[in-house]
Protein backbone atom coordinates (compact mmCIF):
# COMPACT_ATOMS: atom_id res chain seq x y z
CA UNK A 1 0.00 0.00 0.00
CA UNK A 2 1.63 3.48 -0.82
CA UNK A 3 0.17 6.55 -1.39
CA UNK A 4 0.07 9.47 -3.96
CA UNK A 5 2.32 12.23 -2.50
CA UNK A 6 0.54 15.60 -2.08
CA UNK A 7 2.63 18.35 -4.15
CA UNK A 8 3.08 21.35 -1.91
CA UNK A 9 0.70 24.43 -2.02
CA UNK A 10 3.15 27.24 -2.11
CA UNK A 11 6.08 27.37 -4.35
CA UNK A 12 8.44 28.82 -1.96
CA UNK A 13 7.52 27.04 1.08
CA UNK A 14 8.82 22.88 1.79
CA UNK A 15 6.62 23.16 5.23
CA UNK A 16 3.26 21.39 5.83
CA UNK A 17 0.97 21.60 8.75
CA UNK A 18 -1.13 18.12 8.53
CA UNK A 19 -3.65 16.77 11.16
CA UNK A 20 -6.62 14.05 11.03
CA UNK A 21 -10.13 14.24 11.30
CA UNK A 22 -13.18 12.66 10.99
CA UNK A 23 -16.69 14.56 10.03
CA UNK A 24 -17.70 13.65 13.04
CA UNK A 25 -15.27 16.50 14.78
CA UNK A 26 -15.12 18.59 11.71
CA UNK A 27 -16.32 21.27 14.02
CA UNK A 28 -13.72 21.06 16.80
CA UNK A 29 -11.31 20.78 13.50
CA UNK A 30 -12.24 24.16 12.73
CA UNK A 31 -11.87 25.34 16.06
CA UNK A 32 -8.00 24.25 15.76
CA UNK A 33 -7.44 25.57 12.68
CA UNK A 34 -8.96 29.06 13.67
CA UNK A 35 -6.43 29.22 16.59
CA UNK A 36 -3.46 28.77 14.09
CA UNK A 37 -5.20 31.49 11.98
CA UNK A 38 -5.55 33.87 14.72
CA UNK A 39 -2.00 33.42 15.70
CA UNK A 40 -0.11 33.44 12.07
CA UNK A 41 2.26 35.73 10.58
CA UNK A 42 2.01 37.41 7.29
CA UNK A 43 5.48 36.64 6.10
CA UNK A 44 4.60 32.86 6.62
CA UNK A 45 2.91 30.15 4.58
CA UNK A 46 0.40 27.59 6.16
CA UNK A 47 0.01 24.70 3.87
CA UNK A 48 -2.62 22.65 6.11
CA UNK A 49 -3.86 19.12 5.03
CA UNK A 50 -6.26 17.18 6.63
CA UNK A 51 -6.10 13.51 6.91
CA UNK A 52 -9.78 11.98 6.87
CA UNK A 53 -12.00 9.25 5.12
CA UNK A 54 -15.63 10.83 5.41
CA UNK A 55 -15.40 14.36 5.60
CA UNK A 56 -18.52 15.37 3.65
CA UNK A 57 -18.44 18.32 0.88
CA UNK A 58 -20.26 20.94 3.25
CA UNK A 59 -17.73 20.72 5.83
CA UNK A 60 -15.05 20.70 3.78
CA UNK A 61 -16.23 23.92 2.44
CA UNK A 62 -16.92 25.53 5.51
CA UNK A 63 -13.32 24.53 7.08
CA UNK A 64 -11.65 26.03 3.94
CA UNK A 65 -13.53 28.66 3.96
CA UNK A 66 -11.34 29.78 6.98
CA UNK A 67 -8.68 30.13 4.91
CA UNK A 68 -9.63 33.96 3.11
CA UNK A 69 -5.63 34.90 3.39
CA UNK A 70 -3.33 34.37 0.29
CA UNK A 71 -0.69 32.57 2.56
CA UNK A 72 -3.11 30.13 3.72
CA UNK A 73 -4.19 26.80 2.62
CA UNK A 74 -6.44 24.05 3.60
CA UNK A 75 -6.87 20.60 1.77
CA UNK A 76 -8.26 17.47 2.56
CA UNK A 77 -6.50 13.89 1.71
CA UNK A 78 -8.62 11.02 1.66
CA UNK A 79 -6.78 7.73 2.85
CA UNK A 80 -9.52 5.67 1.70
CA UNK A 81 -9.53 2.22 3.56
CA UNK A 82 -6.12 2.01 4.50
CA UNK A 83 -6.83 1.95 8.26
CA UNK A 84 -10.28 0.00 8.43
CA UNK A 85 -8.68 -3.11 9.34
CA UNK A 86 -6.54 -5.04 12.31
CA UNK A 87 -6.47 -1.81 14.44
CA UNK A 88 -6.75 -1.69 17.99
CA UNK A 89 -8.53 0.71 19.46
CA UNK A 90 -8.05 0.39 23.10
CA UNK A 91 -10.15 3.25 24.94
CA UNK A 92 -13.76 4.88 23.80
CA UNK A 93 -11.79 8.62 23.54
CA UNK A 94 -9.39 6.93 20.97
CA UNK A 95 -10.81 6.49 17.23
CA UNK A 96 -9.28 5.32 14.56
CA UNK A 97 -8.10 8.54 13.02
CA UNK A 98 -5.42 8.47 15.74
CA UNK A 99 -3.54 5.68 13.42
CA UNK A 100 -3.97 8.07 10.36
CA UNK A 101 -0.72 9.64 11.41
CA UNK A 102 1.38 7.01 10.41
CA UNK A 103 1.09 7.98 6.80
CA UNK A 104 2.64 11.50 7.04
CA UNK A 105 5.94 10.23 5.37
CA UNK A 106 4.54 8.73 2.46
CA UNK A 107 1.68 11.61 1.77
CA UNK A 108 4.62 14.60 2.57
CA UNK A 109 7.06 13.40 0.57
CA UNK A 110 7.29 16.25 -1.56
CA UNK A 111 8.29 18.21 1.79
CA UNK A 112 10.93 19.19 3.62
CA UNK A 113 9.59 19.63 7.31
CA UNK A 114 5.82 17.80 8.44
CA UNK A 115 4.00 19.96 11.64
CA UNK A 116 1.52 16.67 12.83
CA UNK A 117 -0.83 17.31 15.49
CA UNK A 118 -3.97 16.28 17.06
CA UNK A 119 -6.95 18.51 16.57
CA UNK A 120 -7.90 18.61 19.87
CA UNK A 121 -5.50 21.52 20.56
CA UNK A 122 -5.63 25.65 20.93
CA UNK A 123 -2.38 27.18 19.57
CA UNK A 124 -1.88 30.92 21.29
CA UNK A 125 1.16 31.48 19.44
CA UNK A 126 2.18 31.16 15.98
CA UNK A 127 2.58 27.34 14.93
CA UNK A 128 4.94 27.74 12.16
CA UNK A 129 7.95 28.44 15.41
CA UNK A 130 7.94 24.82 15.02
CA UNK A 131 9.84 24.48 11.88
CA UNK A 132 12.51 26.69 12.41
CA UNK A 133 13.68 24.66 15.75
CA UNK A 134 16.91 23.07 15.07
CA UNK A 135 15.84 19.46 15.64
CA UNK A 136 19.88 18.26 15.75
CA UNK A 137 19.60 15.61 13.16
CA UNK A 138 17.21 14.04 14.61
CA UNK A 139 14.05 12.25 12.19
CA UNK A 140 11.37 13.68 14.83
CA UNK A 141 10.34 16.02 17.54
CA UNK A 142 8.17 16.18 19.90
CA UNK A 143 7.32 17.00 23.95
CA UNK A 144 7.31 14.16 26.53
CA UNK A 145 4.32 12.79 28.07
CA UNK A 146 3.93 14.37 31.55
CA UNK A 147 1.47 11.37 32.94
CA UNK A 148 4.05 9.01 31.38
CA UNK A 149 7.12 10.86 33.22
CA UNK A 150 9.69 8.55 35.03
CA UNK A 151 8.82 9.67 38.06
CA UNK A 152 5.28 9.67 37.67
CA UNK A 153 4.44 5.99 36.21
CA UNK A 154 6.69 4.25 38.56
CA UNK A 155 4.07 1.31 40.34
CA UNK A 156 1.53 3.11 38.26
CA UNK A 157 -0.89 0.31 36.05
CA UNK A 158 -3.04 1.54 32.77
CA UNK A 159 -5.31 -1.51 30.86
CA UNK A 160 -4.13 -3.85 33.20
CA UNK A 161 -0.45 -3.24 32.78
CA UNK A 162 2.42 -1.86 34.70
CA UNK A 163 3.29 0.95 32.89
CA UNK A 164 7.00 0.46 33.38
CA UNK A 165 6.77 -2.95 32.38
CA UNK A 166 4.42 -2.28 28.77
CA UNK A 167 7.31 -0.23 27.96
CA UNK A 168 9.45 -2.33 28.03
CA UNK A 169 7.52 -4.97 26.59
CA UNK A 170 6.78 -2.93 23.05
CA UNK A 171 10.49 -1.83 23.46
CA UNK A 172 10.39 1.48 24.22
CA UNK A 173 13.33 2.50 27.36
CA UNK A 174 14.23 6.33 28.51
CA UNK A 175 12.25 8.87 27.50
CA UNK A 176 8.31 8.76 26.73
CA UNK A 177 7.07 10.97 24.14
CA UNK A 178 3.62 12.51 23.57
CA UNK A 179 2.91 12.75 19.56
CA UNK A 180 -0.60 14.97 20.31
CA UNK A 181 2.29 17.74 18.03
CA UNK A 182 5.55 16.26 16.59
CA UNK A 183 7.71 17.65 14.04
CA UNK A 184 9.60 15.39 11.42
CA UNK A 185 12.03 15.66 9.17
CA UNK A 186 10.69 13.75 6.33
CA UNK A 187 13.96 12.37 4.73
CA UNK A 188 15.23 11.02 8.12
CA UNK A 189 11.39 10.04 8.90
CA UNK A 190 11.21 7.81 5.34
CA UNK A 191 15.31 6.15 5.95
CA UNK A 192 14.16 5.62 9.95
CA UNK A 193 10.70 3.80 9.04
CA UNK A 194 8.69 3.52 5.57
CA UNK A 195 4.50 3.52 5.98
CA UNK A 196 4.46 -0.09 5.37
CA UNK A 197 6.48 -0.55 8.45
CA UNK A 198 4.32 1.59 10.65
CA UNK A 199 1.47 0.31 9.60
CA UNK A 200 2.33 -3.68 10.07
CA UNK A 201 3.61 -2.61 13.58
CA UNK A 202 -0.09 -1.26 14.25
CA UNK A 203 -1.77 -4.34 13.25
CA UNK A 204 0.54 -6.47 14.57
CA UNK A 205 0.24 -5.25 18.69
CA UNK A 206 -2.40 -3.90 20.84
CA UNK A 207 -1.14 -0.35 21.56
CA UNK A 208 -2.49 1.42 24.67
CA UNK A 209 -1.57 4.89 22.88
CA UNK A 210 -1.80 3.51 19.36
CA UNK A 211 0.17 5.32 16.61
CA UNK A 212 1.67 7.20 19.86
CA UNK A 213 3.29 3.90 21.44
CA UNK A 214 4.11 2.91 16.98
CA UNK A 215 5.66 5.69 16.95
CA UNK A 216 7.52 5.66 20.25
CA UNK A 217 9.00 2.28 19.78
CA UNK A 218 10.24 2.59 15.97
CA UNK A 219 11.97 6.07 17.31
CA UNK A 220 12.63 4.46 20.47
CA UNK A 221 15.86 7.33 22.10
CA UNK A 222 16.18 9.03 18.70
CA UNK A 223 13.21 11.94 19.15
CA UNK A 224 14.28 15.05 19.61
CA UNK A 225 13.15 16.71 22.48
CA UNK A 226 10.87 19.97 22.33
CA UNK A 227 9.66 22.32 25.28
CA UNK A 228 6.27 21.02 26.82
CA UNK A 229 5.11 24.99 25.82
CA UNK A 230 4.46 23.31 22.24
CA UNK A 231 2.55 20.55 23.45
CA UNK A 232 0.99 21.92 26.76
CA UNK A 233 -1.11 19.03 28.32
CA UNK A 234 -4.54 20.00 30.07
CA UNK A 235 -5.48 17.39 32.58
CA UNK A 236 -7.27 17.71 35.70
CA UNK A 237 -4.72 14.97 36.92
CA UNK A 238 -2.41 17.02 36.59
CA UNK A 239 -3.41 20.24 37.98
CA UNK A 240 -4.83 18.58 40.82
CA UNK A 241 -1.69 16.08 41.48
CA UNK A 242 0.47 16.26 44.60
CA UNK A 243 3.63 15.13 42.77
CA UNK A 244 6.74 17.66 42.47
CA UNK A 245 6.70 17.01 38.71
CA UNK A 246 2.92 17.98 38.16
CA UNK A 247 2.97 21.05 40.46
CA UNK A 248 6.26 21.94 38.20
CA UNK A 249 4.23 21.79 35.00
CA UNK A 250 1.25 23.03 35.80
CA UNK A 251 3.11 25.89 37.17
CA UNK A 252 4.16 26.46 33.30
CA UNK A 253 0.58 26.70 32.37
CA UNK A 254 0.54 30.32 31.25
CA UNK A 255 3.97 29.99 28.92
CA UNK A 256 2.22 27.76 26.84
CA UNK A 257 2.38 28.03 23.06
CA UNK A 258 0.01 25.22 22.24
CA UNK A 259 -2.95 23.92 24.93
CA UNK A 260 -3.51 20.25 24.32
CA UNK A 261 -7.36 19.24 25.64
CA UNK A 262 -6.40 15.49 25.55
CA UNK A 263 -7.86 12.17 27.77
CA UNK A 264 -11.38 11.23 28.08
CA UNK A 265 -12.68 14.74 29.34
CA UNK A 266 -12.28 17.27 26.00
CA UNK A 267 -12.88 20.47 26.36
CA UNK A 268 -15.71 21.04 24.34
CA UNK A 269 -17.93 19.33 27.02
CA UNK A 270 -16.02 20.22 29.75
CA UNK A 271 -15.66 23.90 29.30
CA UNK A 272 -13.93 24.34 33.29
CA UNK A 273 -11.09 22.87 32.30
CA UNK A 274 -7.55 24.81 32.55
CA UNK A 275 -7.40 27.20 29.88
CA UNK A 276 -10.81 26.03 28.81
CA UNK A 277 -12.12 29.67 27.99
CA UNK A 278 -9.44 30.24 25.69
CA UNK A 279 -10.64 27.06 23.41
CA UNK A 280 -14.10 28.96 23.98
CA UNK A 281 -13.08 32.06 22.94
CA UNK A 282 -11.98 30.55 19.81
CA UNK A 283 -15.11 28.67 19.53
CA UNK A 284 -16.95 31.58 18.99
CA UNK A 285 -15.55 33.02 15.28
CA UNK A 286 -16.03 29.91 13.82
CA UNK A 287 -19.29 28.69 12.04
CA UNK A 288 -19.60 25.32 14.19
CA UNK A 289 -20.34 27.67 17.22
CA UNK A 290 -23.92 27.00 17.39
CA UNK A 291 -23.31 23.29 16.40
CA UNK A 292 -20.76 23.16 19.52
CA UNK A 293 -22.84 24.15 21.74
CA UNK A 294 -25.54 22.21 20.82
CA UNK A 295 -23.46 19.14 21.71
CA UNK A 296 -22.66 20.43 24.90
CA UNK A 297 -25.82 20.36 25.89
CA UNK A 298 -26.98 17.01 24.68
CA UNK A 299 -23.67 15.95 26.52
CA UNK A 300 -24.70 17.24 29.33
CA UNK A 301 -27.92 16.52 29.76
CA UNK A 302 -27.36 12.85 29.29
CA UNK A 303 -24.66 12.97 31.78
CA UNK A 304 -25.66 15.18 34.46
CA UNK A 305 -28.41 12.37 35.83
CA UNK A 306 -25.52 9.04 35.69
CA UNK A 307 -23.26 11.39 37.54
CA UNK A 308 -25.46 12.71 40.00
CA UNK A 309 -26.35 9.65 41.01
CA UNK A 310 -22.52 8.01 40.86
CA UNK A 311 -21.73 11.55 43.11
CA UNK A 312 -24.96 10.66 45.49
CA UNK A 313 -23.60 7.11 45.71
CA UNK A 314 -20.05 7.87 47.06
CA UNK A 315 -21.05 10.54 48.83
CA UNK A 316 -22.89 8.34 50.81
CA UNK A 317 -20.87 5.08 51.10
CA UNK A 318 -18.13 8.08 52.34
CA UNK A 319 -20.50 8.27 55.48
CA UNK A 320 -20.24 4.95 56.82
CA UNK A 321 -16.05 3.95 55.79
CA UNK A 322 -13.17 5.70 57.89
CA UNK A 323 -9.66 5.55 56.78
CA UNK A 324 -8.38 5.00 53.18
CA UNK A 325 -11.34 3.95 52.06
CA UNK A 326 -13.17 7.01 53.44
CA UNK A 327 -10.49 9.17 51.64
CA UNK A 328 -10.98 7.31 48.48
CA UNK A 329 -14.86 7.45 47.84
CA UNK A 330 -14.65 11.70 48.60
CA UNK A 331 -12.17 11.66 46.06
CA UNK A 332 -14.53 9.69 43.84
CA UNK A 333 -17.67 11.58 45.04
CA UNK A 334 -15.91 15.16 44.26
CA UNK A 335 -14.74 13.65 40.68
CA UNK A 336 -18.28 13.06 40.06
CA UNK A 337 -19.71 16.56 41.54
CA UNK A 338 -17.25 18.31 39.02
CA UNK A 339 -18.24 16.77 36.05
CA UNK A 340 -22.25 18.38 36.84
CA UNK A 341 -21.18 22.15 38.42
Amino acid sequence: MSFEPIVPAFEDCAYVIGMSSSNQYAPYLAVYLQSIIDHARKENYYDIVVFETDMSTENKKRIQALASAPNFSIRFYNLHNTFEENLYISASYFAKQCYYRLALGEVFKKYQKAVFTDIDLAAVSDIFELFKIDMQGKSIAACEEILWHADTRQGKRQHGFYIDDYLDKIGCSGVYYNTGVVVADIAKFNEKASFRKLLQIAQENKFINLEQDVLNKVFNNSFYTLPPCYNFEVINGVFEGNLACFKNYAAEVDKAKIYHYLAADKVWFFPKLPKGYVWWETARKTSYYEEIWANYLNFYSWNFIPNYLKYLKYHCFSKVVFGKMKKRYLRKADTYLRRIK
